[in-house]
């Protein structure tokens, strides 16, 4: 069994400090290709499709595919990891303001 792909979904928008806008992407899953050659999709039970922004009133939820070695090289696979972690880090800032 080997990972083929990391897939994606795009969760929001951030400007950088030049005004750049860049996407913010959380890794969900992972596509997979078994010895025989198939492939197969493996999700994060976490993973809820509705929680997904959606500005354009889809009917759908559009999962990105990242090589795994883009993430070495700064794809975006890096930017979904980015993406996981800052959204840890703000849930623990939340958590600290509680007024008790």
């Amino acid at each position: 069994m080997k990972k083929v792909y990391d897939l994606t979904a795009k969760v929001g928008e951030y400007t950088t400090k030049d005004g750049a806008k860049k996407s913010r992407w959380q890794n969900v899953g992972s596509v997979m290709m078994a010895d025989d050659g198939s492939h197969f999709v493996l999700l994060a039970r976490w993973f809820n499709p509705a929680g997904v922004p959606d500005p354009q009133g889809r009917d759908q939820v559009l999962l990105s595919c990242f090589r795994p070695d883009e993430a070495k090289a700064g794809g975006g696979a890096r930017e979904a990891g980015k993406a996981h972690d800052e959204s840890k880090r703000n849930a623990y800032q939340r958590e600290d303001n509680i007024p008790f």
